[in-house]
């Protein structure tokens, strides 16, 4: 098949992933009969190269519409792309995708920890599984005498008591990030470095060197450079590509990579660009050359444990942020006391009573003082193979649950873990920055005329402490959709009208909006950290 048609192909199996209710209720709408197979158009064999660039981006105009509109658009575009994709066993898998995934959540031999029952921790310090791993690695570095090979000293010389607990942190910067970060991971291999490190935290860019890191490379740092070296000629939003990468296997792909974006629709989380955008870098990451297949736990962050087992590679950390506008007075809509009471077991007013004589109350009044000074501000929220949370606001679920809906600190669902192609799209989702970090970035800006310099300083008004409140929320606001997450706090009670806990869901972005350095995570209690090392690749570095 010529390279538009199989274009044209892979973004009607792309749109087919929006999980419309008529495809979950199998009703698969049937074939135009008016398209055959041998009535396609066929490409020109002049100015192809012109041809393909708009025909490209068509494709992902086409790719957007088809996958965020009504089932209606759906169907056309399903129907008119029949002819074109009844060739492919991938279109197959796409089309009986909803089906299968709704099947698959509720299979405990694929996923296990849907049989556990979870709820939410208001501890900050480390989890216990956490500190196991921590001694794990401080045995390994013992026995292998890492630390005292790195520091060129004798073993006997070295007592384990003084070996510093290191964190290394790696910043935004997008690909170049990713790059850099993964050189200098190969670099402290090659010196014995690596083996001494207890935490890797990155920020955007980073995350994706952590998660390919933690994935293809199997916590190998030259593996790691390799494998970019083989999947980075590609470019990640080349659909010919991506469609290569699904036909390969798509029985076996289709659903890993798409997967997630047909579970989140039936937990009842809305998707977006984001959740797109990670599936796509997902795709293209872990895409092997050598022949090797996906991975099912590659698939889970929970999973990336598995490397890490006797303490033999650090730990990463994986960090984004939530914008916290307290003039954004949220209300819970979407229960009904009595959908309240059936959830919970108990009702209205025993609810009232626990949470009047509970710690959330006070909370609750600080944060009311909080919406009083009418400042935005970031949350920081870090992801691990043990726990998501954070510790601003004293909330820690395991990973493993992160997919769950959550009410009173209890998950009211047994969803399986969200698919980890959300944690690489939303790591590093800039894009979402709010109008603010655009601002920001061109004050920061360099240039030697005088109407930039007038710009620059009209810009650094805008954004100033003491800037009028209308503009502080004007700029404040997102131009693009953040990734949706259930929001662990989330508790329904009377007299909570504003504010986090009365907010069903969260939205989480690139971490690089409020810093582009990972050095939040590395103050958790309990973690101890005695040495931080960064590499710092972004555009930032002063301002870091």
């Amino acid at each position: 098949m010529e390279a538009e048609q199989r274009a044209e192909a892979l973004a009607s199996l792309l749109a087919c992933i929006t999980v419309d209710d008529s495809l979950l209720e199998d009703r698969s709408p049937s074939p135009d009969p008016s398209m055959s197979s041998t009535q396609l158009p066929q490409p020109s064999t002049s100015n192809q190269l012109h041809n393909t660039h708009h025909r490209s981006a068509a494709i992902l105009k086409t790719i957007w519409h088809g996958t965020l509109t009504a089932g209606a658009t759906i169907s056309t575009i399903f129907n008119k792309a029949t002819g074109l994709v009844e060739r492919y066993s991938t279109f197959e898998e796409f089309r009986k995708l909803p089906k299968k995934v709704k099947i698959d959540i509720k299979d405990p031999k694929l996923h296990p920890e849907i049989i556990k029952k979870t709820k939410v921790s208001r501890e900050n310090r480390i989890c216990a599984e956490e500190q196991s791993f921590q001694k794990q690695r401080r045995d390994f570095i013992c026995d292998q005498n890492a630390f005292a090979a790195f520091i060129g000293v004798a073993p006997a010389d070295v007592d384990p008591r003084d070996i510093p607990i290191i964190g290394v942190g790696g910043s935004g910067g997008g690909f170049k990030a990713m790059i850099a970060t993964a050189g200098y991971l190969k670099a402290m291999k090659d010196t014995g470095m690596f083996d001494c490190v207890m935490y890797i935290a990155g920020v955007s860019g980073s995350c994706w060197a952590l998660a390919n890191l933690y994935t293809a490379a199997e916590s190998d740092p030259t593996m790691l450079v390799n494998h970019l070296l083989r999947v980075l000629p590609h470019h990640p939003a080349d659909p010919f590509h991506i469609d290569d990468i699904l036909s390969a296997n798509p029985s076996v792909r289709v659903p890993l990579i798409f997967g997630g974006l047909v579970q989140k629709r039936l937990s009842g989380l809305p998707r977006g660009v984001v959740d797109m955008y990670g599936a796509l870098l997902t795709a293209h990451f872990f895409a092997h050359p050598d022949g090797k297949e996906f991975r099912p736990l590659d698939f889970k962050l929970s999973a990336q444990r598995r490397w890490m087992e006797g303490g033999k590679a650090p730990m990463p950390i994986y960090t984004a942020v939530r914008h916290e506008r307290p003039w954004k007075a949220r209300e819970a809509q979407n229960l009904t006391p009595q959908e309240l009471e059936k959830l919970t077991g108990k009702s209205l007013s025993q609810l009232q009573s626990e949470y009047d004589a509970s710690q959330e109350r006070e909370e609750m009044d600080e944060f009311v003082d909080d919406v009083k000074r009418k400042a935005a501000w970031w949350q920081w929220f870090e992801f691990s193979p043990f726990e998501f949370g954070c510790d601003e606001l004293k909330v820690w679920v395991p990973t493993w649950a992160s997919g769950r809906r959550f009410l009173n600190l209890v998950s009211v669902d047994r969803m399986p873990e969200q698919s980890f192609t959300a944690q690489i799209g939303l790591t590093a989702s800039a894009m979402c920055a709010p109008f603010t970090s655009m601002v920001e970035t061109f004050q920061r800006s360099d240039g030697t005329s005088s109407i930039g310099a007038s710009l620059r300083k009209y810009a650094s008004k805008l954004v100033a402490p003491d800037a009028p409140p209308t503009v502080q929320e004007l700029l404040a606001k997102h131009p693009v959709h953040s990734s949706f997450n259930w929001n662990p706090l989330y508790t329904p009670l009377p007299g909570m009208k504003p504010g986090l806990k009365n907010s069903e869901r969260i939205q989480l972005i690139d971490a690089g909006v409020d810093n582009n350095l990972p050095l939040y995570p590395f103050t958790r209690p309990g973690r101890d950290v005695d040495i931080i090392i960064i590499f710092d690749s972004s555009a930032d570095v002063e301002r870091n």
